[in-house]
């Protein structure tokens, strides 16, 4: 009986269903607290012209300084009478580092996923393909107390992706490794990120290939010229992409001038 029930608990968790990619005529809608919004534009940017061929429509839609808790609630009116095929999540940065809502001692990550959870739900109720996101940077020291309460929302996200056969668009994961790989000569500069929680250039192009990729709209298998504030890099593959990005564009960006780090979290 052990046996069968180890055989029944892997079936289940082979069988899980997985978000489907966009397809022609579909509806990508981005629902975000207002940071994902840079990487979500620079993204669309990126696609237009696949997306006029293909007739998909890409909509998006921020709830400025958003917690995870509310979004479950906020769906039917911001995003379900839009009638999206596809929704990408991108909430908690504000949960776990803004002062005005808590603190990183005071939140809980139970309460967040349980809301993230509800959301979750409540989009797949509607036949919507699900997408959710790790929660990006707050300020880009890695040594800060707030650090260690977004890799613990990041670790609960991506299990609750795991759990549910969502796509997940890792954007902490990307970042964090960047700057560990990357560390800048200046202490304290801001090398993805500006002030306001905003993405500068080289976080656009570092990580909204991630965006592209979760909903299914990677280039692959086409020579093609990807373009990026008249900077050209050449591809043949995703894979090919993402490397010129790191290995060429970021660096040319980088050279290009220092940005005074700002105060504070964002």
């Amino acid at each position: 009986m052990r046996i069968l029930g180890i055989i029944l608990i892997c079936a289940f968790i082979i069988q899980a269903p997985c978000a489907e990619p966009a397809s022609d005529g579909d509806h990508i809608f981005i629902y975000d607290d207002g940071l994902f919004g840079d990487i979500a534009d620079a993204a669309k940017k990126e696609l237009a012209a696949d997306l006029k061929k293909r007739k998909i429509k890409w909509s998006s839609k921020s709830k400025k300084s958003g917690s995870i808790t509310e979004v479950a609630d906020a769906l039917e009116k911001d995003v379900l009478k839009k009638k999206p095929s596809h929704v990408v999540l991108s909430f908690g940065i504000y949960d776990v580092c803004d002062p005005k809502k808590l603190s990183a001692k005071e939140f809980v990550v139970a309460d967040l996923i349980k809301g993230l959870d509800e959301a979750v739900n409540k989009l797949q109720a509607a036949n919507v393909q699900v997408i959710v996101c790790t929660p990006g940077l707050a300020g880009e020291s890695l040594d800060e107390e707030h650090n260690a309460a977004i890799d613990k929302l990041s670790d609960a996200i991506r299990f609750l992706a795991t759990d549910k056969g969502l796509k997940l668009c890792d954007i902490r994961k990307k970042a964090v490794a960047w700057i560990k790989a990357n560390p800048p000569k200046k202490e304290g500069r801001l090398q993805l990120s500006k002030k306001g929680g905003k993405w500068d250039d080289e976080g656009e192009v570092l990580l909204s290939p991630l965006l592209m990729g979760s909903v299914g709209l990677s280039k692959s298998g086409i020579k093609r010229a990807i373009k990026w504030d008249e900077r050209v890099i050449l591809a043949t593959s995703m894979a090919e992409w993402q490397a010129g990005i790191e290995n060429t564009l970021i660096p040319e960006i980088r050279a290009a001038g220092p940005k005074e780090a700002p105060k504070g979290f964002f």
